[in-house]
């Protein structure tokens, strides 16, 4: 943990059904790469876009315009690159299946049938940075910021989502929750007090204790 910090948890960015033939759909999908490998709450070099990875294919081996990236790498500059609908689903299955750089992402896409010219769903994954396993504040923060950054992009309406967020959630519950219920405990036995001595004081000066020992239990 001191040197490590403990390692990075990864989350996904989970893209819907969508025409992901269309060019406002693939500039979407390159503007969530391109988000994730721009903010602060997740590690760029970690980023791993399947889309990105195959119009990086498509421009090396298929004359997509655009400049080839180098080797091993997916980098693709903006989203003026885009696979002509006509080619879309020709391309896709041959990257997915005959291709070396593409085969580590077959699972990564969710087709609607077997004629794969649909998509149903697709993931995004990355790394969060190792300071959300040491700071709630800051796993709030990132876990918002996640959901934020690729909530433009509402042509494949992106969810951004973590096995952890199940736990992060009860974070930002957690003050207003604790506060409330101590409230209503205290005002239940105010009540009562009041009820069974029937002294207003003598309730306010045990509701007084009750409130002084849990300051002295909980500090």
């Amino acid at each position: 943990d001191q040197y490590f910090d403990g390692g990075a948890p990864y989350a996904s960015c989970y893209t819907k059904t969508a025409d992901y033939s269309t060019s406002t759909v693939q500039a979407d999908m390159w503007g969530i790469g391109n988000a994730l490998r721009n903010t602060q709450y997740a590690q760029s070099d970690t980023v791993t876009s399947w889309h990105d990875c195959f119009v990086a294919w498509a421009i090396c081996n298929k004359g997509v315009s655009g400049t080839c990236p180098t080797t091993g790498s997916c980098s693709v500059p903006d989203a003026s690159s885009v696979i002509p609908a006509a080619d879309y689903w020709t391309y896709l299955s041959e990257f997915l299946h005959n291709s070396t750089d593409g085969a580590q992402f077959e699972s990564a896409i969710v087709f609607a049938d077997n004629t794969n010219t649909s998509i149903t769903a697709s993931r995004i994954t990355f790394a969060m940075n190792g300071k959300v396993l040491t700071d709630s504040n800051y796993a709030v923060e990132t876990m918002n910021g996640l959901r934020d950054v690729v909530s433009p992009y509402s042509s494949v309406s992106p969810i951004v989502y973590a096995y952890v967020f199940n736990f992060w959630e009860g974070y930002t519950v957690i003050k207003e929750e604790t506060l409330r219920n101590v409230f209503l405990a205290a005002a239940a036995v105010f009540v009562v007090c009041l009820v069974l001595l029937a002294n207003i004081w003598s309730a306010v000066l045990v509701l007084l204790m009750v409130g002084l020992i849990d300051v002295n239990i909980l500090g």
